[in-house]
């Protein structure tokens, strides 16, 4: 059987598949793999089971017939890869993905096995963000809603750990978003670091160590506590509006950000408090995180970073002209 091992397969340009069961896919996975999964969720659990507590030879089996039983749902699966070549993994390289593999090969697929899986993969992402040149940074620093992300999303030399993350940073953080594990966040960061081994310097937004539930590496966090800051001004009724572009404001979400608040009550005025949750069930989105940010989220994130030192402080309330100027700099470096 055709395999090729992790330090290759990036060079190659293939269709990545993985096999392992929607679960697994789900937590982590290689950046632009497609899930093809072998066995279900449930029959994988089955077949594990029987492996540990009856006998191996019950729990191959049942795998095969499961496999079996999978056939067509695999096969249309593959069918727009016809003319494509296939690189397919599993957990750890063995019996998943190797019975893929022989399963395309019969029916005509250029298909090939990665060595070690998942696994490998996994071991070469975190050998990587030990030795990947860390360009030098720039934090992107502002109050909430000062469009932070958006400037980063936008220029070509930035490192984007929130969508490393896919969470915003904040209590509302996960709102719309399916947020990644440590696992998942660390091959997005990687991912995203061989974008810039070649730049003088990379913007990156001002953070603290933990974003939602992921942590950001401590290499990768001791350049960041290094880098030059520039504080981005923005007026608080300008946050707002940019702030209403980014979370949804809708009754799906209306209670779920009801529901949010409640972690805050007691940390916030009374009567403050109250006049969020009504602005809130009233879907006046805009005064509710404009008395979010001015009597709890300003003063917070101010006290918290009241001993940075800014090397600059931008006027950045006409985004357009900010960025432009952001991307100026980037090309004069």
């Amino acid at each position: 059987m055709e395999t090729i091992r992790v330090e290759e397969f990036e060079k190659e340009d293939f269709v990545i598949v993985d096999t392992r069961t929607p679960r697994e896919y789900q937590n982590h996975h290689i950046p632009g793999a497609v899930s093809v999964p072998l066995f279900e969720n449930m029959q994988h659990h089955e077949v594990g089971y029987l492996y540990k507590q009856v006998s191996i030879a019950e729990a191959y089996t049942t795998a095969l017939e499961y496999a079996q039983q999978n056939v067509p749902r695999i096969l249309s699966s593959f069918e727009p890869y016809k003319n494509k070549k296939i690189l397919v993994y599993c957990a750890r390289g063995g019996l998943r993905s190797g019975i893929i593999v022989a399963f395309l090969k019969h029916y005509g697929y250029d298909a090939i096995k990665l060595v070690g899986g998942m696994k490998a993969y996994r071991n070469k992402v975190l050998q990587d963000l030990e030795v990947l040149r860390i360009p030098p940074i720039i934090l992107l620093h502002g109050l909430v809603g000062a469009g932070k992300t958006k400037y980063i999303e936008k220029l070509d030399n930035a490192i984007d750990l929130e969508g490393c993350a896919q969470h915003r940073s904040s209590l509302f953080g996960a709102i719309g978003l399916h947020p990644n594990s440590q696992k998942q966040f660390l091959i997005e960061l990687r991912k995203q670091l061989l974008k810039v081994q070649d730049k003088p310097f990379i913007f990156v937004e001002f953070e603290s160590r933990k974003i939602g539930n992921v942590e950001i590496p401590k290499h990768f966090w001791e350049q960041m506590m290094k880098a030059e800051i520039w504080f981005l001004d923005v007026d608080l009724k300008k946050r707002v509006e940019r702030y209403l572009h980014v979370f949804p404001q809708d009754k799906e979400h209306q209670q779920k950000y009801i529901q949010l608040m409640q972690s805050l009550k007691g940390r916030i005025p009374n009567e403050i408090y109250q006049q969020i949750i009504e602005a809130f069930e009233q879907e006046n989105y805009f005064k509710a995180w404009e008395l979010l940010w001015k009597h709890h989220y300003d003063p917070t994130y101010i006290h918290g970073t009241r001993h940075l030192k800014m090397a600059r402080t931008i006027d950045a309330n006409d985004f357009e002209k900010t960025l432009k100027m952001l991307q100026l700099y980037q090309r004069e470096e």
